[in-house]
């Protein structure tokens, strides 16, 4: 299919628009309703969580049924308790996002939740993990403090935070 949705990328900037305009409005609704039945809430309890009416959270889970801005889902974000990325790519990454999509699949730990699964791995399972701090990565002392249970170490002629053996 990428192949093909590629092709008909071609075609003009209008079948580009149309593209991202369709990505938008049919997977923003599905992502909300998702997240929603996962947590096992219904719309008002999701609107009162957001700081929203019933029929807000109603129209957003409806492909093209309401106008969704930043700050609306910066609100459902805090709501769910989940991160919030919108950043622009490249067409080829929507297209391999789209094909690769699967509603089965689709499911989004809330920060406790991640939390709770990340220190479920013990310190014996994590692999060796090695940070280069070079000076387009973040300060030393903030490295430092995230990873507490790794040393520093020059080996690269970079500093390297390394997991503690």
């Amino acid at each position: 299919m990428t192949a093909t949705t590629m092709k008909r990328l071609k075609k003009s900037k209008e079948h580009r628009e149309a593209f991202v305009a369709s990505q938008i409005n049919v997977g923003l609704p599905f992502q909300i309703r998702a997240l929603r039945k996962q947590r096992k809430l219904n719309q008002k309890q999701l609107a009162e969580l957001a700081g929203m009416l019933q029929p807000r959270i109603s129209a957003m889970e409806q492909p093209g049924g309401g106008q969704v801005n930043l700050e609306t889902l910066k609100r459902l974000a805090a709501a769910f308790d989940v991160a919030l990325l919108v950043k622009f790519v490249p067409f080829s990454e929507l297209v391999r996002f789209s094909d690769d999509f699967s509603p089965d699949d689709f499911a989004i730990a809330s920060f406790p939740a991640e939390i709770d699964q990340l220190e479920q791995v013990s310190r014996a399972e994590r692999p060796r993990l090695q940070v280069v701090a070079n000076d387009t990565s973040l300060p030393l002392s903030i490295l430092r403090e995230t990873h507490p249970d790794m040393h520093l170490t020059q080996s690269t002629g970079f500093p390297v935070l390394q997991a503690a053996a």
